[in-house]
C-alpha cells in the first residue's frame, strides 16, 4: 500500500513530470527541432516552382510555362540552381533515412536542404526578374514579373536566413558535451570573422567591386554607359588607349600640377601649425576646452559654405580692370590698414599665384582642426615623468620639444602626414567652394579651368567618357599609393613607438 502511494505521489510530483518531459525532449530533440525545418524546406521548394509560368507581359500576351524561363539569365543561373537542388535532394533523403534509422543527429541534413532550396527559390525569382528587365530594355516592351516571382525573392531570402539560424541553434541544442566543446572551440576561432562579415560584405560591394570595375572599364577604349547599352554599337576595343589619351591631354598635366602644388604646400605647413597649436593648448589650463571647441568648429562646418565665406573675404566688390571697386574686401582692408597695397586675389585678371595663395590658406585652415585633435590627444597621453626629468637636468623648452615631444608624438605626426597627403591629392571641394564649378574653375574671365585638380578632371570625364575617367582615377590611385609607400618607409625609420 505504501509503495503504491509513493508511486502515485511521484507521478503527481511536478518536478518528476518536468524531468520526464525533459528526458522525452532530449531523446527526440532532433526530430522535434527539424519539423519546422522540414516545413521550411517544403515551402522553399514550392517557391522555387512558383515563378515557373508566372511571367506577365503588360498590354500583351501572357507568357507561361518553362518557355518563360529560357533566356540569357538561365545560362548563368542553371548551374548553381541545379547544384543546390541536387544538394537539397540528397540532404532530404539523408534526413529521412536518419529519422527512419533513428540516427537523429544525421537529420542536420534537413537544415542543409532548407538552405539549398531557399537559395534556389531566391535565385529563380531574382533571375526571372532580371531576365524580364533585360527583355524590356532590348525589345522596347515592358515586361513585369508576377506576384509569385516577387514572393520567391522576398521569402526565399527570409527562409534562407531562418534556415541558417536554425542550423546554428540545432547544432548547439542537440550536441552532447564533446560536441559542445568542439562548437565553442570552433566559434572561438571564427567569431571574429563572423563579427566582421557585415563590414566585409559592404566593403566588397562598395569598395572592392568598384575598384575592380574601374580596372575593367579603363581597358575599354572610350567606354561610356550609353554606348554600352546600345545593341547596335560596335564593341569596345581592349587596349591602353584611355591611359594614352589622358596623358596626352594638356589639361591633364595642368590638373596634376595644381594637385601636387596644393598637396606639397599645404600638408607640411598645416602639420607644423597643428603641432604648435596642440602644444600651446596642452600647456594652458584655463579656457582650454573653450579654445579646443573654437579650433574644432571648422571641422564640422560645411566645406562649400566655408569656401564661399573665404571668397567673400578676398573678393573686391564691383571690380573690373577698367573700374575701381566699391569695396576692396576684408583682407585688402586689413592690408591697407597696415600701409600695404591691395591685391587682386580672386577677381578678373588675377594671377594664378594669388589664386593658389587663397586656396592654400583655405585648405590649411580647413585641415587644422582634425590634426590638432589628433596631436592634442597624443600629447595628453605622454608620460609627464619625461618632462619632469628634463626639467631636473636643466633642459631648455626648445630641447624638450625636439627631444621629448616630437619623438613621443611621431606616430601621430606620421598618421596626420600620411592622411594629409592622401586628402591633398583628392582635393576638389576647396576649388569648387571658392571659384565655383562648371566651365569656370578659376577667376572670372578665365578659360580652360586653370585651377582644376585631378579629381575635378575625373568628374568632368565621367559624364561622357567613363573609360578615360577610370584611367585618370587609376593614375591618381597609383600616385597616392606610391606617395603613401614612401611615407610609410620613412616613418619606419623616424617614428618611435
Amino acid at each position: 500500500m505504501t509503495d503504491e502511494m509513493n508511486e502515485t505521489v511521484e507521478q503527481n510530483d511536478p518536478v518528476e513530470k518536468k524531468d520526464r518531459r525533459t528526458d522525452f525532449f532530449r531523446k527526440h530533440a532532433a526530430l522535434i527541432a527539424w519539423i519546422p525545418t522540414a516545413i521550411l524546406c517544403l515551402l522553399s521548394a514550392v517557391l522555387f516552382l512558383a515563378p515557373i509560368g508566372n511571367v506577365v507581359m503588360v498590354g500583351g500576351d501572357t507568357l507561361t510555362g518553362y518557355g518563360a524561363l529560357i533566356g540569357d539569365w538561365m545560362e548563368g543561373l542553371k548551374t548553381p540552381v541545379m547544384v543546390m537542388l541536387a544538394i537539397a535532394s540528397v540532404s532530404v533523403i539523408a534526413g529521412v533515412l536518419g529519422i527512419v534509422l533513428k540516427k537523429y543527429r544525421n537529420s542536420l541534413a534537413f537544415d542543409i536542404a532548407a538552405i539549398a532550396t531557399s537559395f534556389s527559390a531566391l535565385a529563380t525569382g531574382v533571375g526571372q526578374i532580371a531576365w524580364l528587365g533585360s527583355m524590356s530594355a532590348t525589345q522596347g516592351v515592358t515586361y513585369q514579373p508576377g506576384a509569385f516571382s516577387i514572393l520567391a525573392v522576398v521569402f526565399g531570402a527570409l527562409f534562407m536566413l531562418v534556415a541558417v539560424g536554425e542550423t546554428v541553434i540545432h547544432s548547439v541544442w542537440i550536441a552532447d558535451n564533446n560536441q559542445k566543446a568542439l562548437w565553442k572551440t570552433t566559434w572561438g576561432k571564427w567569431k571574429g570573422w563572423v563579427y566582421l562579415l557585415p563590414a566585409l560584405v559592404l566593403l566588397a560591394i562598395f569598395t572592392v567591386w568598384p575598384i575592380i570595375n574601374t580596372f575593367r572599364i579603363s581597358m575599354l577604349e572610350d567606354y561610356s554607359v550609353l554606348a554600352a547599352k546600345n545593341p547596335n554599337a560596335d564593341p569596345f576595343a581592349v587596349n591602353f588607349n584611355n591611359f594614352k589619351n589622358v596623358v596626352q591631354y594638356s589639361g591633364f598635366w595642368n590638373c596634376l600640377l595644381n594637385t601636387v602644388l596644393l598637396t606639397v604646400i599645404t600638408v607640411p605647413i598645416s602639420t607644423m601649425l597643428a603641432l604648435i597649436i596642440a602644444v600651446a593648448l596642452n600647456s594652458i589650463k584655463p579656457l582650454r576646452r573653450i579654445f579646443q571647441t573654437i579650433f574644432f568648429l571648422p571641422y564640422v562646418t560645411n566645406t562649400i559654405a566655408i569656401g564661399m565665406v573665404f571668397m567673400a573675404m578676398f573678393q573686391m566688390i564691383g571690380y573690373s580692370p577698367t573700374t575701381e571697386p566699391t569695396s576692396v574686401g576684408v583682407i585688402n582692408t586689413i592690408i591697407e590698414a597696415f600701409g600695404g597695397t591691395r591685391v587682386n586675389w580672386v577677381n578678373e585678371s588675377s594671377t594664378k599665384f594669388a589664386n593658389m595663395f587663397v586656396l592654400c590658406v583655405y585648405i590649411i585652415w580647413n585641415a587644422l582642426p582634425f590634426k590638432i585633435l589628433v596631436l592634442l590627444g597624443g600629447l595628453q597621453g605622454v608620460n609627464k615623468q619625461y618632462y619632469d626629468a628634463a626639467k631636473v637636468d636643466g633642459a631648455s623648452r626648445w630641447r624638450i620639444f625636439w627631444r621629448i615631444t616630437v619623438p613621443m608624438l611621431s606616430p601621430m605626426i606620421a598618421y596626420v602626414v600620411i592622411t594629409g597627403f592622401i586628402g591633398g591629392f583628392k582635393e576638389y571641394n576647396s576649388v569648387v567652394g571658392i571659384f565655383g564649378t562648371g566651365d569656370l574653375m578659376g577667376p572670372p574671365g578665365s578659360f580652360g579651368k586653370p585651377l582644376n585638380t585631378m579629381v575635378g578632371y575625373i568628374y568632368d570625364r565621367i559624364a561622357n567618357n567613363q573609360g578615360r575617367a577610370s584611367a585618370a582615377a587609376l593614375i591618381l590611385f597609383a600616385i597616392i599609393f606610391i606617395v603613401t609607400m614612401i611615407n610609410l618607409y620613412v616613418s619606419k625609420k623616424k617614428v618611435h613607438y
